[in-house]
């Protein structure tokens, strides 16, 4: 994965898409990276439960694509994750 001249990582982890674990990146550009797939221009961000004990579901929409993914510890993204759009 390769950043945008000027663009920064402000928060990165660890989530998976698929079965296979993905490196997740948020940016100051406000995009979104998972693995090597980039998204902006976010609409809109929901989370769902992988099932009643596993709250860590993200399902980010763009104008051009939409993605579900798990990732650990969502509390802690979602205050960003609230920003982007």
């Amino acid at each position: 994965m390769k950043l945008k001249p000027n663009e920064q990582v402000i928060k990165a982890g660890s989530g998976s898409l698929n079965n296979e674990k993905i490196k997740v990146i948020v940016t100051n550009q406000n995009r979104i990276y998972l693995n090597n797939l980039e998204f902006d221009k976010i609409t809109e961000i929901t989370y769902f439960n992988k099932n009643y004990f596993t709250k860590n579901g993200v399902h980010i929409i763009t104008e051009n694509n939409e993605v579900k993914f798990l990732i650990k510890n969502r509390k802690s993204w979602e205050k960003l994750f609230s920003k982007l759009y």
